[in-house]
């Protein structure tokens, strides 16, 4: 007990970082919990880095610091109320992020095929750069790009943060008491599309306890550019000797309501394989099939 409890006070930076810049998707912009969270976050005059953080990522200081180099005194302060976010950004009082750098351009493919299959995305700066790929994503249009949208999808990434990513973090150093839900790592949630008919199957895989195994699925349909899902259930324990089934669990059924909108990579060939779920009032999650998967 007290040594998870000790994994998960180390893991914890890394869980408000990342809890943070989630924020800065279209769905967040709350500051208010942005400086919450970074409170018990180093400031920049308590690091020893000598950087200047002079590119604007995000935030209500854009607008006056365009154009301005990283010489100006205004951007390369090392006031105390700069929190760090992990190693190349930081957070301003009055909730505008700063990296040292410019963020990457990659595209969503590159990055999918970079990412080891079931990996959490652990550095701040490298989180944001997934979003700024994802921002780049077009809604899905026409009727031939529909019809690419079809078969057995993985789960890669999503632009939010929740208990589920801060849980693997703490597994992933050994901590007992995180063992009660998580995901499974090898096992990630898969996405089904019917070529013919459109009906989907989504599977949420877990396990209870460190050893029960646990999953959720959800049924429903593609019409034009939107997955709606008609219903939910959780089933725990083993199929063949034990297990109990519950209809409509209501973790699932809270996000079940919201339309689902199919994107696809700008900067890609729209090929199908690769896919974003844009789930209405909470973010955005990328699926690719086995062939984009490294």
């Amino acid at each position: 007990m007290i040594y998870s409890h000790v994994i998960k006070l180390a893991v914890q930076p890394a869980a408000r970082c990342n809890a943070i810049i989630s924020q800065t998707r279209p769905e967040g912009g709350n500051t208010t919990l942005m400086t919450q969270w970074a409170e018990t976050l180093p400031s920049r005059r308590e690091s020893s880095s000598s950087n200047d953080y002079f590119t604007h990522v995000w935030g209500p200081s854009g607008a006056l610091l365009v154009g301005q180099n990283k010489s100006d005194s205004s951007t390369s302060s090392t006031s105390s109320s700069e929190k760090l976010l992990g190693k190349h950004m930081v957070l301003r009082e009055d909730g505008s992020i700063f990296a040292d750098r410019a963020i990457p351009q990659d595209s969503l493919r590159t990055l999918v095929g970079s990412k080891r299959k079931g990996a959490i995305v652990k550095e701040a700066f490298q989180f944001r750069t997934w979003m700024e790929a994802l921002s780049r994503s077009v809604p899905l249009t026409n009727e031939q790009q529909h019809h690419k949208i079809s078969g057995k999808y993985e789960f890669y990434f999503r632009d939010y943060w929740n208990f589920e990513e801060a849980f693997s973090l703490e597994v992933m150093r050994g901590s007992i008491q995180a063992l009660k839900l998580r995901g499974q790592r090898k096992r990630p949630t898969e996405l089904i599309i019917d070529e013919k008919t459109g009906n989907c199957t989504m599977t949420d895989y877990y396990v209870f306890n460190g050893v029960i195994p646990m999953y959720i699925r959800w049924k429903g349909s593609l019409e034009r550019d939107t997955i709606t899902w008609t219903h939910t259930m959780l089933h725990k324990g083993w199929k063949r000797w034990w297990g109990t089934t519950v209809d409509r669990p209501p973790m699932a059924e809270k996000f079940r309501q919201q339309p689902w909108i199919v994107r696809l990579p700008a900067d890609d060939d729209s090929s199908g394989d690769l896919i974003v779920l844009e789930r209405t009032g909470s973010g955005r999650l990328v699926f690719a099939r086995d062939t984009v998967l490294p």
